[in-house]
């Protein structure tokens, strides 16, 4: 029968319950990305509505299908709706009536949100695109922190699969 040292199996059983709980963290992030342009002509009998088009994805390029809404400035919901779920886009004609961040945020009910602050200002309608994405993770940094982890974990699995009073060993003259 094949025999492993007991620390041998205790780190096993680290990495592979520490590689589950971290996939499961990092499953994938959801990104979302805001545009507003300026308001288009026909839209001059309303000169605050401005289009604004707001865009989820999880990290991998898979559309988001997930609910949105909008926060202005003093704190109240202006606008609430649903991504296409085969594209993960919404297009709406936001009616800015005071400046500031409004805040964006898209939640798809499965444990992924993501907001982001779209600045605004109701006097400078005449402006180029303005845009603001979420910021994406560092594939990179999360590897290393994972294997940090893994390391940590295997050498206090080591650790304390050591017996804490050793044998002494005969010195042999």
């Amino acid at each position: 029968m094949l025999s492993f040292p007991r620390h041998v199996f205790i780190c096993l059983h680290a990495v592979l319950v520490v590689a589950g709980w971290v996939d499961s963290l990092f499953a994938h992030k959801m990104e979302v990305k805001a545009t507003a342009n300026s308001a288009p002509a026909s839209a001059a009998a309303e000169p605050e509505m401005i289009p604004v088009q707001i865009e989820a994805w999880y990290e991998y390029g898979d559309p988001a299908d997930a609910e949105w809404w909008i926060i202005n400035p003093a704190g109240r919901e202006v606008a609430r709706g649903r991504l296409d779920p085969e594209t993960g886009q919404a297009t709406l004609m936001l009616r800015i009536a005071m400046a500031g961040d409004y805040k964006i945020t898209v939640d798809d009910g499965a444990g992924h949100r993501e907001a982001v602050l779209l600045h605004l200002d109701p006097h400078l309608l005449d402006f180029s695109p303005v845009g603001v994405q979420s910021p994406q993770r560092n594939r990179w940094l999360m590897a290393v922190i994972g294997l940090g982890l893994i390391a940590a974990l295997t050498a206090a699995a080591r650790r304390l699969s050591r017996p804490s009073n050793p044998p002494e060993r005969e010195i042999e003259r």
